[in-house]
């Protein structure tokens, strides 16, 4: 796709893209003691976007082409005397992640980008009677959010597209398990 070309590799982005194994879990438990209701939304919608994706893993199994990138990140090691700066550590850190994503498979849809727009719904107040989430953990969890989705194409682990269907799908599981919450509670 055009647009996955013009995206620059930008090693630093790495981590923001490693922040996806722990991030959200833990703005969601801070968030479980603000606003039960907005955490159970989101808990149930991050539970029906994985097993979405999962699905669409099986049936649609895409593969992320990254030659170019995984020649230039393959000299370093962390365990060698290569890395000597920042950059070099970076390039380290995404060496590991190739190597144990070895193929690039399971791209579409982007579970990384699922979890982002996780943590951004997190952080964005979706109403005005939302009872209060501190103001430093809103943006922590949107600059993070926005930061994860955005890594995933400065080291290209995915491309626009399995971000874009991801975060759709991701609004979309949200406002089921919303809808699903209210049903049960209406019962």
């Amino acid at each position: 796709m055009a647009i996955d070309d013009m995206i620059p590799f930008v090693p630093y982005f790495y981590l923001f893209y490693v922040t996806y194994y722990f991030l959200p879990e833990i703005f969601l438990w801070i968030l479980s003691f603000y606003n039960k209701r907005k955490f159970w939304d989101l808990f149930l919608g991050a539970i029906i976007v994985n097993i979405l994706c999962c699905i669409c893993f099986l049936i649609v199994n895409v593969q992320m082409k990254r030659a170019p990138y995984e020649a230039i990140v393959a000299p370093y090691s962390l365990f060698d005397e290569s890395v000597h700066n920042f950059t070099e550590f970076c390039y380290a850190l995404i060496h590991m992640q190739y190597n144990a994503d070895v193929g690039g498979y399971n791209c579409f849809p982007s579970l990384h980008a699922a979890f982002a727009t996780i943590l951004i719904l997190t952080g964005v107040p979706l109403s005005k009677k939302e009872p209060h989430f501190p103001l430093i953990c809103r943006i922590i969890c949107i600059v993070f959010g926005v930061g994860i989705l955005v890594s995933t194409f400065f080291i290209k682990q995915h491309y626009f597209i399995d971000a874009l269907v991801a975060f759709i799908l991701t609004i979309a599981c949200y406002y089921l398990a919303k809808l699903l919450i209210n049903l049960f509670l209406k019962h």
